[in-house]
């Protein structure tokens, strides 16, 4: 292994690392959003990304199902596209902690000069070794980023549809910005999950 290819897997790890952060903090994000307390914070803070997902997730799903329970007001259309997210975000996490538990090694080739391995910890469990890119690391990344954008962007939405409604030409436009967002998301995390997203390689099922 080179000290390029190293460095070059090495620095597509900690990305993977670093934007998971930023999506686990937008969720927390959403999580005081919905619940209408930073007491969330407290719960969450010490759970994995994927334990965190699953509960926000009940948080989200549950809202306005007990008419005793007080929270904020949260909209449909805006609850309908978080649990969207949340699905695609634990797909995304399942990936994540493949890439950060791993051990990994470059195994360049000429038609592939930065693909890599990575094999489980525990070898004699039934997961197989991944080969993939370097490349594809920094896609990941870069969806758990878009994750964390719209993420971001779903409490300032919940405050307008509060505030606003439906209206469409009232408010500051976050909530189109939401929208498209989710539908960048989605799209993106679509193709990944069907092997078409340009720049994206990983074993099916892996």
């Amino acid at each position: 292994m080179t000290e390029d290819a190293r460095t070059a897997m090495l620095a597509g790890i900690g990305a993977v690392a670093m934007d998971s952060a930023q999506a686990s903090m937008a969720l927390q994000q959403v999580a005081e959003s919905v619940t209408g307390t930073g007491l969330v914070h407290f719960t969450l803070q010490d759970m994995t990304l994927g334990s965190q997902v699953k509960q926000v997730k009940t948080w989200v799903s549950k809202a306005g199902t007990n008419e005793w329970i007080r929270h904020p007001y949260v909209h449909e259309g805006t609850r309908e596209m978080i649990l969207s997210s949340l699905g695609d975000l634990a797909w995304l996490v399942s990936l994540r902690n493949r890439v950060v538990h791993d051990v990994w090694e470059a195994v360049p080739t000429d038609g592939q000069p930065d693909a890599i391995r990575g094999s489980a910890a525990a070898r004699w469990g039934s997961r197989s070794d991944v080969e993939t890119t370097v490349a594809s690391l920094r896609v990941l990344a870069g969806t758990f980023y878009l994750s964390a954008c719209f993420l971001s962007h779903v409490p300032m939405a919940l405050i307008e549809h509060r505030e606003h409604g439906d209206d469409p030409y009232r408010g500051s436009g976050v909530i189109g910005a939401t929208r498209r967002y989710h539908r960048d998301l989605t799209a993106r995390v679509a193709a990944m999950r069907a092997g078409t997203f340009d720049g994206w390689r990983w074993p099916q099922g892996r």
